[in-house]
């Protein structure tokens, strides 16, 4: 295996040498961040699958229902502070790393009021089964995200391996718990959410003590508080996208519908996801970069990465009817118009994450947030207006609009550079 690996990393080295880029980098943690992305799309999608044929609609969408509620909210945790993270651990600034731990967990504090509130008026509106189950969440909530941030400093350090050793033990720990709670309680929407809730705390607290030995040093990057205000407007906006059409299918419309809607996106957001965790492979050499690299960078990569997504749309686009009807059965079958109309976004959306690295990479924060504040508003204004009318059709309509509009503003920012 060694004299393999030896192999790969001298010609990876040559070729990398004839085109002036580090390959032999891209290649070796490419792998990890690949293989790692795989194993969590197959345990993601393996957990959906038992939720959608082992439990009915109604509690499926009501699953999909709280998890996106619990995920809106969690920017009370301003998570933002993980990408200030990964750029001081990438600079060797490793005594920001607790700080921001505590930073987040303080604020996360402030987010149980409001849950406890939520869950009150649930009860009063008679729905039990919401109300418990967001009542738990209030509780597990101040230990869910500020204690997850071990993946920040294993992946800003390049630790790929370990950081996918971690990652799939705790997906698969999560998935466990979450599977044994179907098939133990069936349609029991209370247990399934809060065996979700007490193994993500558990395995996030656990990798969190177990990671400190890969803190360095005590030394402080000094303006990551400040740029994690900023970051986190910005993962606001991009969780007021990912979340509030839920919120408002769930609110307007039965459960059942949710569970269309949650099914159609499922495959969407494990590719953004995918898309995500190889950007990460990059990050580090992005912040790292000057200006120089950085332009070349964007040149000569950023037509090729499109494309790239343009062609595995394409494809995905005739697969999924024999997809969704096999793993998901005949019951979902609606989901399958919405999932290939929603695949016109994939491009945009990779493109527009790329560009958000590269424009972090140049601590153009204030010029993000101001674009992505009027994009958001905007996708906010048409969920609000076209949902209501046409309900699946006008939130997947919304998001190909937002995420073109997006692509399109950060790739005029990012030349203008």
């Amino acid at each position: 295996m060694k004299v393999f690996r030896k192999k790969v990393y001298h010609l990876s080295k040559k070729i990398g040498n004839k085109f002036d880029f580090d390959l032999p980098y891209f290649v070796e943690n490419g792998f990890w961040v690949s293989a790692n992305q795989i194993v969590q799309v197959l345990i993601g999608l393996g957990l959906s699958v038992v939720l959608a044929r082992f439990t009915s609609t109604e509690v499926l969408g009501q699953y999909n229902f709280l998890l996106s509620i619990l995920s809106i909210l969690s920017i009370i945790s301003m998570p933002g502070v993980n990408i200030s993270l990964f750029r001081a651990i990438a600079k060797k600034k490793h005594g920001t790393y607790k700080k921001a731990v505590n930073f987040s967990f303080l604020w996360s504090l402030a987010g149980v009021p409001l849950f406890l509130f939520i869950a009150m008026y649930y009860y009063f509106e008679g729905n039990n089964l919401l109300s418990i189950s967001i009542f738990f969440s209030g509780i597990f909530f101040p230990f869910i995200n500020p204690f997850n941030k071990w993946s920040v400093l294993l992946q800003a350090q390049s630790k790929f391996n370990l950081s996918m050793f971690y990652d799939t033990s705790k997906t698969m720990f999560v998935a466990a718990f979450v599977i044994l709670s179907v098939f133990l309680g069936r349609d029991n929407l209370t247990l399934i959410f809060l065996a979700y809730l007490f193994s993500n705390t558990f395995i996030s607290l656990l990798f969190y003590f177990s990671t400190q030995k890969y803190i360095l040093n005590k030394e402080e990057d000094k303006s990551w508080k400040k740029s994690s205000y900023k970051l986190s407007l910005i993962s606001f906006m991009s969780y007021v996208y990912d979340y509030a059409d839920k919120i408002l299918i769930g609110i307007l419309f039965e459960p059942s519908q949710l569970a269309i809607y949650s099914i159609a996106v499922t495959s969407i957001t494990q590719l953004r996801t995918g898309i995500k965790m190889l950007l990460r492979v990059l990050m580090p050499k992005l912040f790292k970069a000057d200006e120089i690299l950085l332009r070349k960078i964007l040149r000569k990569y950023v037509l090729k990465f499109t494309l790239i997504l343009a062609f595995i749309s394409t494809v995905l686009y005739f697969l999924f009817p024999f997809l969704i009807n096999i793993l998901y059965s005949e019951k979902y079958e609606s989901s399958i118009f919405y999932a290939q109309l929603f695949l016109i976004s994939v491009p945009a959306t990779g493109l527009t994450m790329f560009l958000q690295d590269y424009l972090i990479a140049f601590k153009a924060e204030t010029l993000m947030i101001k674009t992505k504040l009027i994009f958001t508003s905007f996708n906010l204004a048409l969920y609000v207006v076209l949902i209501p009318y046409w309900g699946l059709f006008g939130a997947i309509i919304s998001s190909i609009i937002y995420y073109h509009l997006l692509a399109i503003s950060f790739l005029y920012y990012s030349y203008k550079k």
